[in-house]
């Protein structure tokens, strides 16, 4: 499959590099439907724990943050 990688502002780069995190924009093109809305996909991984698993989502994400 066919990915393009997108331009990010240098605001967003900035702001990886200080807060130490990879950042990457991907555009997947896919076929034109007269019929559908254009969407917008994001997909985040993250590969380091702070809390533990069994601490509610709602606090998991202010580690992260």
């Amino acid at each position: 499959m066919f990915f393009s990688i997108l331009n990010l502002p240098k605001e967003a780069k900035d702001a990886a590099l200080d807060l130490d995190f990879e950042l990457q924009g991907q555009e997947m093109p896919s076929a034109v439907s007269q019929n559908a809305q254009k969407r917008i996909r994001v997909g985040l991984i993250q590969n380091k724990i702070v809390s533990p698993t069994d601490t509610p989502p709602s606090e998991q994400v202010s580690f992260v943050l």
